[in-house]
């Protein structure tokens, strides 16, 4: 529909019998923008309560301070956009990721950030980083989002926000000017880069996209939109308007100040609103898939799990402490935590792994567990992280092990990864590892470990690892002296080694038990038990994959 036929402005008023009043406003974008309508609003406020005064700003409507040049000349590489040219031979059938999200019904989400909850933000930058209450928040819930998507890792993602450009243009443009005087600035890094890299990293793309925004590259973009065949690409970003520094919360038509502004709801845009009340204080809504809402809510508020503040958003960091990672957790109160995982809710993790890759209940249960624990310490992608597990070796020499050998028939498989590697890719991706590792330990490996074991210098590399010790097959849950079979078999607790225990009454299911600093159990727990969230497989773990799903 043309922009003729369309109203280009609707105003609506609902008196309430309490005697207040609901004032709906629908402004056509072509017209003004945020902080055109906010002056169109406080303008109409200012002449209904003193009537026949000056108004404070006064409007400037001549839009050619913004025209193209001619000829057009598109100087810079314009992200944000992309062209429109369908193929009448081969009509579009992939979905995009914000098709794919906008075919299911979305549910509205509202997250309110206080002052003191987005200075503990702000101090996951500092001292290396100062950013502002937008920048570190478009950031926090840009990767809240990208992570709550489960996206494949090579999936590339997009931030989309409005820049005020009045005041960064060469010649400043009039006060009072109230059509649109914002161009988007365009943050991108693949899911990978963005999830396994900290709230620092996310800050600095913000910063560099709003940095690159130009006199120049304004007036490239002006020039970019005569061509009717570009268009924003919405296709795989978030897109982020703010509204809380409008001074829309404190408009007034002389019966006193709103006690909500913005709307109820929203679509896939993501909203920064006012808080009514509390100036610094910014209510963040979007809607969502309801599948996701949960987790998206998670992410967005996981970083208050421990009450205190991370440094530089990544807890411990090796290269910056004296402890190995071990001592450091260590060196903290443990609390135990115990997650049973039934026959079908481990059946569920294979099918992420199936058909390309088949796996036992250790396996995937390992990776899972693994993953898991390295995600709820928050630790540098850069970091390098093990998982050592026992394995029975009786078996696995040229020549067997005599039938009834009570020593220690076992040696320790290692897989290695970096955090970033490791929590970034799918848990298929931690299986091939534990595999690998498994694979290794021949004939030739355990002998040689043997040897190695003669060095008495030589000791267990604990300092950066999980330790995975596996108690569910040893028949222990079936001995009976003749009182009956126990109830439980195993200890009531542990320490930083991992142990999986049987279940009494399923011979299927698995018990992990493994001791944590109290700030992360939560968050540990959360992972653990975060793929049952939808109630259905996944496939392969990352939820929309677009080069698997006839999406783009």
């Amino acid at each position: 529909m043309r922009i003729a036929n369309l109203p280009h402005s609707s105003l609506q008023i609902t008196n309430l019998r309490c005697g207040g009043m609901i004032l709906c406003t629908a402004i056509n974008h072509c017209l003004c923008d945020g902080i055109g309508t906010s002056q169109f609003l406080n303008a109409w406020a200012h002449l209904t309560t003193k009537p026949g005064s000056n108004l404070p700003i006064n409007p400037f409507h001549s839009r050619h301070v913004l025209k193209p040049r001619k000829p057009p000349q598109t100087t810079t590489t314009h992200t944000e956009f992309t062209k429109t040219v369908p193929d009448k031979y081969s009509p579009q059938s992939d979905l995009t990721l914000n098709q794919y999200l906008q075919s299911q019904p979305l549910v509205p989400t509202s997250l309110i950030f206080t002052p003191s909850q987005i200075l503990h933000l702000k101090r996951q930058c500092v001292p290396s980083l100062k950013c502002t209450t937008f920048e570190v928040l478009a950031s926090h819930t840009w990767r809240s989002w990208v992570k709550s998507l489960d996206l494949s890792p090579s999936f590339n993602v997009k931030l989309l926000f409005s820049v005020n450009v009045r005041r960064r243009l060469k010649t400043e443009m009039p006060q009072g000017y109230y059509g649109n005087g914002f161009v988007l600035g365009c943050a991108e890094a693949t899911v990978k880069d963005l999830v396994a890299a900290n709230l620092r990293s996310g800050v600095k793309l913000v910063q560099e996209a709003k940095a690159s925004l130009t006199d120049d590259y304004v007036k490239s973009v002006i020039d970019l939109l005569e061509d009717k065949t570009v268009k924003t690409d919405i296709s795989s970003s978030l897109v982020i308007s703010q509204w809380s520094k409008l001074g829309l919360e404190d408009l007034d038509f002389g019966e006193g100040k709103p006690l909500h502004m913005g709307p109820l709801t929203s679509d896939i845009y993501c909203l920064f609103l006012p808080v009514i009340g509390d100036f610094h204080a910014v209510r963040v809504l979007v809607s969502l898939p309801e599948s996701v809402v949960n987790k998206f809510e998670y992410y967005m508020k996981e970083f208050l799990d421990s009450g205190e503040d991370k440094g530089d958003a990544n807890g411990y960091r090796g290269e910056e402490n004296d402890l190995t990672l071990n001592q450091y957790l260590q060196s903290q109160p443990l609390v135990p935590t115990s997650l049973i995982f039934t026959p079908s809710q481990i059946l569920h993790l294979k099918r992420q792994c199936v058909p390309s890759l088949k796996c036992t209940t250790f396996e995937v249960l390992a990776s899972h567990t693994w993953r898991s624990w390295v995600k709820s310490l928050d630790l540098s992608p850069s970091f390098n992280v093990k998982l050592l597990f026992s394995v029975n070796v009786r078996r696995r020499l040229k020549t067997e092990m005599p039938q009834g050998y009570y020593g220690n028939g076992f040696v320790l498989g290692c897989a290695e990864a970096t955090v970033k590697d490791l929590v970034a890719a799918n848990l298929r991706s931690g299986v091939k590892l534990v595999q690998e590792a498994k694979a290794s330990l021949t004939d030739d490996y355990v002998k040689s470990v043997i040897d190695l074991l003669e060095d008495k210098t030589v000791k267990t590399d604990i300092s950066s690892s999980l330790v995975i010790s596996q108690w569910s097959k040893l028949g222990l849950e079936d001995l009976d002296f003749g009182e009956g079979k126990p109830l439980h078999m195993g200890p009531l607790t542990s320490d930083i080694y991992c142990l999986f225990l049987p279940v009494i009454g399923d011979f299927h299911a698995v018990r992990v038990l493994v001791s944590l600093p109290e700030s992360v159990v939560n968050k540990f727990e959360y992972y653990m038990k975060e793929f049952l969230d939808s109630g259905e497989d996944k496939g392969d773990a990352n939820g929309y994959r677009g080069e698997e799903n006839g999406i783009i």
